[in-house]
């Protein structure tokens, strides 16, 4: 996640990052109610079903790996990468590659959209799963590959490996089921210096009349040390013409936390702020519907996020994994289930 203190010097000349230490403190005062247990079930069983189908040791493996932990294998080599900052060249082009052909092998189509903005050069990744009988609407999936620390080392695990490991793992999982609309799968850079990346993305959506319905943005969903498990879905602020849409994604998700039993892991908060500090608020500045899902920022922040602290050993396992599976489930359920097809 971008880096939330007003007064670094990038982000400070920037209108998103000026705002955010006012946002932080009336984010309390504006979080919505949730659903509470039994008032809602999802409309689909195949909800349940990809919720269940979310592993934690799976996800352990994705860390290890993202974070440099563990090798990967590209192309039938093995190799590790040791940072994802996004001027670091082969680590994040080998981070790109690895996660490419994690989609690859679901059976998805993958693109790498290059971009240049701002003075940076990086790529996109882009996974598409399509749909059926409403192909033209998308649902977004997305998370940010990049990292940041103002030291040398960043295995950010929390931010944003996390993220990243949630779209890899909804990817493999849903690509095994039909749904009405088409799903993009998202890895983003440049997020770290302002969401390059995704204001690309999104310019290149919106001209090509792209009919996005919905935009689901996870960014640091690994962090959980105090008080009750929250899960914060942030939405612009309730006098934006379109807040309505947000509000609906928001709902989505919070229902299908409750329906889906996951009410003791997360306590979902829906926070009406406009806080702007991730790659949701690119979609949002081209009239595009979307939520940031993240941890508890405003309350039990991850201390450790942007240094070489952010790593496995202060992951909440139970919290994550619990995450991942809300997420997983509520972009099916935004897609629209149409079948149940073999698990393979």
């Amino acid at each position: 996640m971008e880096n939330r203190e007003a007064s670094h010097a990038r982000r400070g000349s920037h209108p998103r990052w000026r705002r955010m230490a006012w946002i932080a403190l009336l984010a309390p005062l504006l979080a919505a109610p949730i659903a509470r247990a039994g008032e809602y079930d999802a409309t689909h069983p195949l909800v349940k079903v990809v919720a269940s189908q979310v592993r934690s040791n799976e996800l352990a493996q994705l860390l290890r790996q993202l974070t440099g932990a563990e090798a990967v294998s590209t192309n039938g080599k093995p190799a590790f990468i040791t940072a994802r900052h996004t001027t670091s060249g082969k680590p994040l082009r080998l981070a790109l590659n690895f996660a490419g052909e994690q989609f690859a092998a679901a059976g998805l189509a993958v693109e790498y959209h290059g971009w240049s903005r701002a003075g940076y050069t990086n790529r996109n990744l882009i996974a598409t799963q399509p749909g059926t009988t409403r192909a033209n609407e998308y649902i977004w999936f997305t998370a940010h590959l990049d990292v940041r620390s103002l030291e040398a080392r960043a295995p950010g695990a929390d931010d944003n490996a996390s993220g990243c490991a949630a779209v890899l793992v909804a990817a493999k999982i849903l690509s095994r089921f039909n749904f009405e609309r088409t799903i993009r799968y998202a890895l983003f850079t440049g997020e770290e210096q302002g969401g390059l990346g995704s204001a690309v993305e999104a310019d290149r959506a919106r001209a090509a009349g792209e009919n996005i319905v919905g935009v689901i943005n996870a960014d640091m969903i690994a962090w959980d040390k105090r008080g009750p498990p929250v899960l914060r879905i942030v939405t612009r602020t309730n006098s934006h013409p379109q807040f309505a849409q947000d509000l609906a994604l928001a709902a989505a998700v919070t229902n299908v936390i409750q329906s889906c039993g996951l009410g003791r892991e997360l306590s979902p908060v829906i926070t009406m702020t406009g806080n702007e500090a991730s790659d949701h608020a690119s979609f949002w500045e081209r009239g595009y519907p979307a939520v940031l899902v993240s941890e508890d920022f405003t309350r039990d922040g991850n201390p450790f996020y942007h240094t070489p602290k952010d790593t496995l050993a202060r992951v909440n396992w139970r919290y994550f994994t619990a995450a991942v599976r809300a997420l997983t489930a509520s972009v099916a359920e935004l897609a629209g289930p149409v079948g149940r097809s073999p698990i393979r």
